[in-house]
Order: structure tokens, then sequence, then C-alpha cells
């Protein structure tokens, strides 16, 4: 497309980022329904004092009994830097407890302290219909596609 004889970056971009362009992006779809999913546990989330991804910590925490900071990262599948920074206002908090590892005092291991499982408890029940309604509308979504697919 030519504007005023100018050509334009959008007219320069050959095939496949055209199709970029077009939203046929996985990727990008991926991404921007996480960050909706993120939203709508956030805000859920917000009156225990959690975010989505705190939740997350505290409930991988929880099932491992304890773990190092390096497995909690691998389990989040994040970086041990991201993963301190998240951690960091769960301790602060009094959710989590860091320990000297009894084998290795270099490593630090992570429980959940006993206001972290009051805390866990209580926004599971949050979580819980969160994830009911986002069911739901999986299932809302998916008899719609199969509608369409049938009138097809």
């Amino acid at each position: 497309m030519h504007m005023h004889g100018v050509q334009t970056s959008k007219d320069r971009l050959n095939a496949p980022a055209r199709r970029a362009l077009q939203g046929g992006c996985a990727c990008f779809i991926a991404r921007k329904r996480a960050r909706r999913l993120s939203r709508i546990y956030d805000a859920a989330l917000a009156p225990h004092g959690l975010t989505s991804g705190q939740f997350s910590m505290l409930a991988a925490v929880a099932a491992a009994g304890a773990m190092t900071m390096r497995r909690l990262a691998e389990a989040m599948d994040m970086d041990q830097s991201t993963t301190s920074r998240g951690v960091a206002p769960l301790t602060k908090d009094g959710l989590l407890s860091v320990e000297a590892d009894a084998r290795d005092a270099r490593t630090r291991v992570l429980r959940l302290a006993p206001a972290g499982i009051e805390r866990l408890n209580a926004a599971a029940e949050t979580w819980a219909g969160v994830q009911a309604e986002i069911a739901r509308q999986e299932d809302g979504r998916q008899e719609d596609g199969a509608r369409q697919a049938s009138r097809a």
C-alpha cells in the first residue's frame, strides 16, 4: 500500500512477516491469552494478597514439601534471579521460610511457613472458583466450535 507515493514499512515485509501481522503467530496468541488469564487470576487472588505467580510458587513449594531455589526455578520454568525476586515478598510476608540446607550450608531450602499454609488454603478456594469458571468458558467455546463445524 502506498500513501501519497510513499512506500510504507508494511509494503517492504516478506510473506512470513505479513502473515505474522495477520495474527497467525501461535506465540503471540499464547502470550496474549496468558496475559489475559494472569489478569483474571491476579484480580481474584488480590484480596488474599497474592499474585498468580506467587500463588503458583507457594503451591509448588507446598507440593514438594521443601525445595531449593534452583528446583523452584526449574519447576516454574524461570531463571533463578526472577525466582529470587518472586520469593522475596513471600519470605518478607512470612509465607515462606528460607533455611540453610542441612547437607550444604551454601544452599537455601524453601519451606511453606504456617502463615503460608493458611494463605495458600484460603487463596486455593478462590483459585478453584476461577479454575471452574475458566473450564466452563472453555467448554462453551468448544461447543460453539463444534456447532459451527457441523454447520459447515
